[in-house]
């Protein structure tokens, strides 16, 4: 393989990890696991936590976007 195709590719690797794990952070997911699935398949990762609710950050459990975003979650009060 030519070497600028290899670092073509590299590069749009760690683009989409990068994205993808931007947008698992977000939700309150692991940005560092998201990151390597969407290095990998990223077109399927971003489907996948598209349709993925959002989580709190201290107990875990499911939330809606406005109470991760306020962090007043029911769950730990």
């Amino acid at each position: 393989m030519d070497n600028a195709l290899i670092i073509g590719r590299l590069g749009a690797m760690l683009f989409w990890a990068l994205i993808v794990g931007f947008l698992a952070k977000r939700k309150n997911r692991k940005p560092f696991l998201w990151g390597i699935l969407g290095a990998l398949s990223w077109l399927i990762a971003l489907i996948i936590l598209a349709f993925l609710s959002f989580v709190c950050k201290n107990c875990g459990e499911k939330v809606s976007k406005e109470v991760a975003k306020s962090g007043s979650c029911p769950n730990c009060i």
